[in-house]
């Protein structure tokens, strides 16, 4: 999925938002159960850079804030705010790099779309979406758009272990 209204050198439209999906043989509710709890992003985290949870309750509602403790390069804190919430179908957060308590690269926004595609049977879509991001040269510059569609394939494929393990079989 590419969504931009800026272009580059060529004229040539800016990619600014990367999405991937995958299906999951679990309800909905037990997928957005997994995303809305913090302490669960650093076992499904595929970007490796996840080293725990700094703070924040089971996310509930848009303005909900989390941060993370993160690790590439140097050690930072992720704060991430709910920037969309739809109960069992949709969630995203914008998340912000700090560094000895300022605020200093982010505003991308990651969102899980949930879709029931039949019962028991999910569709995940994750999107990375750097279109808000605070100096997205940086972003570029630093390879994270290329980056993300590895780490986001091996996030949803462990979100599709951990529900294939959280969803009892049918008997």
């Amino acid at each position: 999925m590419m969504t931009s209204d800026a272009t580059d050198a060529d004229d040539r439209p800016k990619q600014t938002s990367f999405s991937i999906s995958t299906c999951v043989g679990a309800p909905a509710s037990v997928v957005f159960d997994l995303l809305t709890d913090p302490e669960n992003h650093l076992r499904l985290d595929g970007s490796h850079m996840i080293r725990g949870v700094a703070g924040g309750e089971r996310l509930a509602a848009v303005g909900d804030t989390f941060t993370m403790r993160m690790r590439h390069v140097v050690p930072y804190r992720s704060v991430n705010t709910i920037t969309a919430f739809e109960h069992g179908r949709h969630i995203a957060w914008q998340t912000f790099s700090q560094l000895a308590g300022r605020r200093v690269l982010g505003g991308q926004i990651w969102s899980y779309e949930l879709e029931p595609v039949a019962p028991g049977i999910t569709e995940i879509i994750e999107t990375y979406d750097w279109s808000r991001a605070r100096l997205p040269w940086v972003i570029r510059a630093g390879g994270y758009p290329e980056r993300m569609g590895a780490a986001m394939a091996e996030t949803l494929h462990r979100l599709t272990d951990v529900t294939t393990t959280a969803t009892p079989a049918a008997t």
